[in-house]
């Protein structure tokens, strides 16, 4: 809106104006403030200084280096300097408060003082810099760190130095006392280089007379010594003579007792040689008693191998037969579980028996009025009669091989009973078969019930089919005959069922139940004998219609209840089979258990199994009374031998049949009375199959673990098998020692007498010398004493000759020290009369040269002058210093920055040029642009000039201003050709990213920054600018020149190719 009213030349030339002059304002602003900063805000610079050092002693002086740092440092205005305490330093420090901190350590001194050791110590300052430093900061704490570092090497040099010009003073003084010295000890050793003359011709006079006197004493000393040796020699043998009369003497006594023990053992050896002489002729005795056992025990071991192989294969048949008795099991659990499922069946007979009463009263209403029917089924039922007795006479055969097979159960258990017996001495053992006897004994009273009842139901079966043929003649009655047969039938299988019930409950041995199942077995043997009462009165009540259908009845009944039980119970081939082997089977497992191979304990437990075999042959006993009681039914029927005439004279009693109809209702009433207990009977008899049903698992389990340890035992006796020709060998082997043996004692017992007579030889001898042992006392006594005499003597001799020797060896020794004495002070005398006359030479040059060097020390200057041009020999050029300030330090960057914020502007008046705003005003043309960009150089570079920043290469300055100029201005230009007003967005982003990587080192740039860094420009420009206003980089300003040069020549081709696609468009259109 303000432009709106002016004109397009008063646009321009103010556009011209603003884009001049925006970058000379920018640049001056922009030193100004680093200026301002470096001379206010350096002097401002907080930097801690903690002293925490301890005086030393250094050549008696007192060195306090901290302090000495702490003076200078005062005295320094550059930084704001603090001194506190530690505490304070680090609170400070962490805050941001202080920049820097600086530590003297306590042993900062002491260090110092260590300058002259063989191992001198270095002085540490601690410097710690705050996280709040930025990167000039950091910059301006590293050049007072550096300047601390110098002004402390510098203290302590001067320290150095004037101590050391001090003490060189110090010397020049003592070496002139020394020269005034040495003239006066000249003097000294003239006059005793005089008085060593006389001593030497005295000392050469003594050598010579020692001579003749070191020859007389060495002929001295000789023969004194052969004396002396001599009368060692006799005083050590009379020593040694007199030590073995005392040692003989004092061993005079053990002799005699000795001698004596002697005599008195040679009779117990004799009285002991007898005794061994008898005990050989015992001991050849016993050995050939020895020899004759043995020769029978290998007689004997040679059937043992027999033996035990034998002990093998049955042990191997033991293990065969229980491995067929494992895979019987399984058969034996699916006969059990049939039996389980033959009771369910049972029990849903008698359901269908209540229920059938139930309708008994319904059924005998219509009797009366079909009785006339009956006659009709006469015939059949005569010719069905002598069916009947065929079909029972068939069961009775049943019956009888029913009873041979229990006859042959008893012979096997007489068998096994005798078998158990030969095993009651086995010594093995075998620990899982303890457990699994135990299983055997809890199952084993149901498996006698069961072996038994596996027989009789086998024959039973067999029975079926003639029972079905007979069942099937009464088919062809009326429908009023069969429902009063059918009732009878019910009722009489009830009573029959109910009595078998009761007849194996008393069966069952009660010594091995508890006392709960006792109670509950007594419980259902009542239940099951009230319904065997109560269905067989039912029965009577039922037959009480007359005398000959009651006949008929009672027959049909009979036959009809055997079909109905041995229907509800199916009894297959593998269950009849099952059952009827399991005695065997629990025979054999027994058979095992009492196999040799068990312990003690095992055969203790046999033997109590064995001595229930009897009560086992008494159940055997018990159903062998079950087939009887077959047998007893078979008489019945076949005892019908009126039935053909019964059923002749049914026609007759058929009148009075209808009269027994009322009461047969009666009865079928107290039949349905007794239904509840003839259901619960039956119940407990399936809940009873039921749990032996669940106690099969439990012996199938154990006769598992009984086969696998018969596998054991097979493993155990044929590794015995394989040891027995070692114990054969053996054998033989100790039948032969004992051979020898009785032939050694044969010898023993031959030379026994020449023992005897030489036993008796030893025994007079030692008597004899026991008499003469008193007469050798007296004599050694004697000789003892004697030679203790002697001693004493040469004792006394050889006690004075070390006497003599000493003194002869001391003349001697004393002789030849003189006149090696007297030969050496000679020589030394000699020695130093010659060192007499060196050092009075020597001492004359000492003195002359102590006086010159005096001369020359004592002109060396220890002044303060003196002492710090030790310290700084050479002063520091101002022009050699790498960066004169900050300005200095940020002069490329603020250059390259400026330029490139120009080369924008020039951008923003390219662009509305190129958008059709020439007549705007705002617009710049080509020679314009250039133009501008020159002007811009020219007011950044006068600005420099004023603001008095240094430069090095001034010529360099100005080609690399001009040529980052036109650069950065293509650069610009050329991107506004390519994106439009976006580009001028684009190219702030390309300056602040170029700015950001200049801010860095090159080295910590990444590698892809750093790769892009090596293609901008601005990297180029700043490394020029660089160099020609601080001198720093080793590249040249014409090799920066030369690669900023590649955007001004992208710009020119994209510019002309640009401008000739617009020329030849513009040709086309014409």
């Amino acid at each position: 809106m303000i432009f709106k009213n002016w004109n397009p030349r008063t646009k321009r030339w103010s556009f011209l104006i603003l884009a001049l002059l925006i970058p000379i304002l920018l640049t001056g602003v922009i030193f100004r403030y680093i200026n301002n900063s470096q001379e206010e805000h350096t002097t401002n610079t907080n930097v801690a200084v903690v002293n925490k050092d301890k005086s030393a002693k250094f050549q008696d002086t007192k060195v306090d280096a901290g302090k000495q740092v702490i003076q200078n440092l005062s005295h320094n205005t550059q930084v704001k300097w603090h001194f506190v305490s530690e505490k304070k330093a680090k609170k400070e420090l962490k805050n941001g408060h202080y920049l820097m901190t600086i530590t003297i350590p306590k042993n900062f001194s002491e260090n110092i003082t260590t300058a002259l050791d063989k191992t001198p110590k270095a002085s540490n300052l601690k410097i710690d810099l705050s996280k709040h430093n930025s990167y000039v900061s950091g910059l301006i704490n590293e050049q007072v760190a550096s300047q601390v570092k110098t002004e402390v090497v510098s203290s302590i040099q001067k320290s150095y130095d004037k101590t050391l010009l001090s003490s060189i003073n110090q010397l020049g003084t003592g070496i002139k006392s020394g020269s005034n010295g040495v003239k006066k000890l000249k003097n000294g050793v003239v006059q005793l280089k005089d008085g060593n003359g006389k001593v030497d011709r005295n000392l050469h006079t003594l050598a010579t007379s020692m001579i003749t006197f070191e020859d007389g004493t060495k002929r001295l000393n000789d023969g004194i010594n052969t004396y002396v040796a001599g009368v060692d020699t006799l005083a050590s043998g009379n020593k040694t003579l007199a030590s073995g009369m005392n040692q003989m003497k004092s061993q005079t006594a053990p002799l005699a007792s000795g001698v004596q023990q002697l005599a008195t053992g040679s009779k117990t050896l004799n009285t002991g040689v007898h005794s061994y002489t008898n005990g050989v002729g015992q001991s050849q005795t016993g050995a050939s008693q020895l020899s004759t056992g043995l020769a029978q025990l290998s007689n004997a071991t040679s059937a043992l191998p027999l033996g035990v192989t034998q002990l093998f294969n049955g042990s191997t048949q033991v293990t065969n037969g229980l491995k067929t008795l494992s895979n019987k099991t399984g058969e034996l659990a699916t006969g059990v579980g049939q039996l389980s499922g033959g009771s369910n069946d049972l029990a849903t007979g008698i359901n269908s028996y209540t229920t059938g009463v139930s309708t008994l009263n319904r059924g005998l209403s219509t009797l009366n009025g079909n009785s006339n029917t009956l006659n009709s089924g006469s015939t059949k039922l005569l010719s069905s009669a002598n069916d009947l007795s065929q079909g029972v006479s068939q069961l009775n055969t049943a019956a009888g091989e029913a009873n041979q097979k229990i006859a042959d159960m008893q012979q096997m258990l007489s068998a096994d009973t005798t078998a158990m017996n030969s095993l009651k001495d086995a010594p093995a053992t075998i620990k899982s078969a303890q457990e699994l006897q135990t299983k055997l004994q809890t199952l084993e009273p149901v498996l006698k019930q069961l072996s038994g009842l596996g027989s009789v139901l086998s024959e039973l079966n067999n029975a079926k089919g003639s029972l079905a043929d007979i069942n099937s003649s009464f088919a062809s009655l009326d429908s009023a005959t069969s429902a009063l047969t059918d009732a009878a039938t019910k009722a009489q299988t009830s009573a029959t069922d109910s009595q078998k019930v009761a007849t194996l409950l008393d069966g069952i041995d009660t010594s091995k139940l508890s006392a709960a199942d006792q109670a509950k077995l007594t419980e259902a043997k009542g239940q099951a004998k009230a319904s065997a009462t109560n269905a067989a009165a039912s029965a009577k009540e039922v037959s009480a219609t007359g005398t000959s259908l009651q006949s008929l009845s009672g027959a049909k009944d009979k036959i009809n209840g055997l079909a109905t039980t041995l229907n509800k119970i199916n009894v297959d081939s593998n269950t009849t089979e099952a059952i009827s082997s399991l005695s065997s089977v629990v025979n054999q497992a027994n058979e095992l258990l009492s196999s040799p191979l068990m312990s003690d304990n095992t055969v203790q437990t046999l033997d109590a199994l064995n001595k229930q075999l009897p009560t086992l042959n008494t159940n055997l006993n018990d159903f062998k009374t079950l087939v009887a009681g077959i047998s007893q039914l078979n008489d019945q029927v076949n005892g019908k031998n009126s039935l053909t005439a019964g059923v002749t004279g049914y026609t007759t009693g058929v009148s009075q049949y209808t009269a027994g109809v009322s009461s047969a209702s009666d009865g079928a009433s107290k039949l349905a009375t007794n239904n509840n207990s003839l259901t619960s009977g039956a119940s407990q008899i399936q809940n009873g199959l039921g749990t032996l049903n669940g106690q099969v698992p439990s012996l199938t389990s154990g006769v598992t673990q009984l086969t696998n340890g018969s596998g054991q035992v097979s493993t155990g006796l044929s590794s015995l098998n394989s040891q027995i020709p070692s114990l054969v060998s053996g054998v033989g082997q100790l039948k032969s020692g004992s051979g020898q043996l009785t032939t050694g004692l044969t010898t023993l017992n031959t030379n026994s007498a020449q023992l005897n007579n030489g036993s008796q030889q030893l025994s007079s001898g030692l008597q004899t010398l026991n008499g003469q042992v008193p007469t050798l006392i007296s004599g050694v006594n004697r000789l003892s004493n004697g030679a203790n005499q002697l001693v004493a003597g040469g004792t006394k001799l050889t006690s004075a000759s070390p006497q003599l020797t000493s003194g002869a060896g001391q003349l001697e020794s004393g002789a030849k020290q003189g006149k090696s004495g007297a030969d050496q002070l000679a020589a030394g005398s000699d020695q130093v009369q010659d060192g007499l006359q060196t050092a009075n030479s020597g001492i004359g040059l000492l003195n002359t040269k102590l006086a010159d060097g005096a001369n020359q020390v004592q002109n060396v200057n220890a002044e303060p002058e003196n002492v710090n041009h030790f310290v700084n020999p050479v002063s520091q050029n101002e022009a050699l210093e790498s960066v004169g300030s900050v300005k200095n330090m940020f002069a490329p960057l603020v250059i390259a920055m400026v330029l490139f914020i120009a080369a924008i502007l020039n951008q923003l008046g390219q662009y509305a040029r190129r958008k059709g705003r020439r007549n705007s005003g705002f617009g710049l043309s080509n020679n314009m642009l250039l133009v501008l960009t020159l002007l811009q150089v020219v007011g950044v570079l006068a600005f420099i000039g004023i603001d008095n920043i240094s430069v090095i290469h001034p010529v360099g300055l100005v080609i690399a201003a001009a040529v980052t100029a036109i650069s950065f201005t293509a650069l610009c230009v050329v991107i506004d050709l390519l994106f439009g007003a976006p580009g001028i967005l684009f190219s702030l982003v390309l300056m602040l990213v170029q700015l950001a990587g200049v801010l860095l080192p090159t080295s910590m740039l990444i590698t892809v920054y750093h790769a892009i860094s090596e293609l901008l420009p601005v990297t180029h420009a700043m490394s020029a600018f660089n160099y020609a206003i601080n001198g720093v980089g080793n590249g040249m300003v014409l090799q920066s020149v030369i690669v900023m040069l590649y955007p001004i020549v992208i710009g020119g081709i994209y510019y002309f190719v640009a401008r000739s696609r617009k020329l030849s468009l513009k040709n086309a259109k014409d």
